[in-house]
């Protein structure tokens, strides 16, 4: 089993990291890994770190590698060639995670009037750089947002202006797909809406005994059924401290559950006000499996527990170590194998082309032996005559024309023939 879990708990502790890491950084670098996924070198702090982000369907994420990623240097998207003209070259002076969303929105400026501009390269000498406050002042600055949205298929990478309206993103949604949020460039940029649940981190004894009082059946269900925010990883670690079972039934429940199920709850969210994470890494056999913000018990009494360096260290442990986990590179492997169907099919079809070609030119040669052939036994051919038997040549003749217009049919079937070859 491999648990792939960037929750509103996950994202907020890679929120605090790069916020402290590559805040005022600059942007040096974008590329795509895949079609649906970004990486972005940044600069700051004296470390080039690469920002990963990932609206892909099976596998969205978003954390920072140390490592240079296996850029796709072929692969070109519309929202890429924005990317590298608004945001590489510039500054990321804003990160900020909307409350219990699973949302990154990164603000960046960049001063765009400069033919240094133009020519950047897609790595800079850090020693080189100009001051930022005279090349990134307000007066001088255009300013873009990158809306991160990690919400399972409905990940999206949206690229917004400072009017507030959509300039690109990884996936387009259609009025016909979602009457609610259509993304498109140029239509107003709208946030997902809101999800009218109670807050996890306000909760009490009280509060959630009168909300369990029509609840049934699995109480980790209904825990992320119930609240906002709340994953189905971080409801089973609410379970599992609270009763010492990761999935309790409600109707089992002891009397004094909700009290305990509200103080594990709260406990389980108090990192996001106070930002002391503690990453993990849990390993099956020597095999990551799953990571976590914080200490998860549920997964330690189950696998082995590693304490790691940081969030975005342990999302990438598990991302490079997961044995059955969805692969970074399907999307370009698939299309290699597309790009390779494409050529084989151009290639058959060229080589049918050419047996077409020989079959007329083999047939045109016929034609032309047929109209000599009638030509020089015309005293044979009798009016209304289908065929003329020559040594065993058998050659049609249409009953409705003369001997003569029948050869010269075939002398201008054999004209064509020889211009289709040449």
């Amino acid at each position: 089993r491999h648990f792939y879990v960037f929750d509103v708990l996950t994202i907020a502790a890679i929120a605090d990291e790069m916020t402290g890491t590559i805040l005022d950084g600059r942007i040096q670098r974008i590329g795509l890994i895949d079609r649906r996924t970004i990486g972005a070198e940044v600069f700051a702090n004296g470390r080039r770190r690469t920002l990963i982000m990932s609206a892909d369907d099976r596998d969205p994420r978003i954390y920072l590698s140390a490592s240079e990623p296996p850029f796709d240097v072929a692969l070109t998207t519309p929202l890429l060639l924005l990317l590298r003209k608004y945001a590489r070259g510039g500054i990321i002076i804003g990160i900020e995670q909307p409350p219990l969303e699973r949302i990154v929105r990164l603000s960046i400026a960049k001063r765009l009037a400069s033919s240094r501009d133009e020519v950047e390269p897609d790595f800079a000498d850090p020693s080189l750089e100009e001051d930022d406050d005279a090349v990134y002042g307000i007066d001088a600055a255009t300013h873009i947002y990158l809306h991160i949205e990690i919400m399972g298929r409905h990940s999206n990478i949206i690229l917004v202006d400072d009017d507030g309206r959509i300039m690109e993103s990884a996936k387009r949604v259609t009025n016909r797909m979602s009457r609610v949020r259509p993304i498109a460039p140029r239509m107003p940029f709208t946030p997902p809406p809101p999800v009218d649940r109670p807050d996890p981190r306000r909760v009490t004894g009280d509060g959630l005994r009168a909300l369990l009082a029509d609840g049934s059946g699995s109480l980790t269900n209904w825990l992320v059924r119930a609240f906002r925010g709340v994953s189905p990883q971080m409801a089973r670690e609410v379970a599992f401290v609270a009763t010492g079972d990761t999935d309790p039934d409600i109707g089992a429940l002891p009397a004094n559950s909700p009290a305990t199920i509200a103080q594990a709850m709260r406990s389980l969210f108090e990192p996001m006000l106070t930002e002391t994470w503690s990453p993990r890494v849990y390993r099956d056999d020597g095999a990551a499996v799953a990571f976590a913000p914080v200490p998860m018990t549920h997964l330690h009494a189950l696998f082995e527990e590693e304490v790691i360096g940081s969030i975005s260290a342990a999302a990438e442990a598990v991302q490079i170590g997961g044995g059955d986990a969805p692969g970074r590179h399907d999307a370009r492997k698939q299309r290699l194998l597309a790009s390779i169907e494409s050529v084989r099919g151009r290639i058959e079809g060229r080589l049918a082309s050419l047996v077409e070609e020989s079959a007329r030119a083999n047939a045109s040669e016929q034609y032309r032996t047929w109209g000599d052939l009638i030509y020089a036994w015309l005293w044979t051919i009798q009016p209304g005559q289908t065929q003329l038997d020559i040594d065993g040549e058998k050659i049609p003749l249409d009953p409705k024309k003369s001997a003569k217009e029948n050869a010269q049919d075939y002398f201008e079937r054999y004209k064509k023939g020889r211009m289709c070859r040449s």
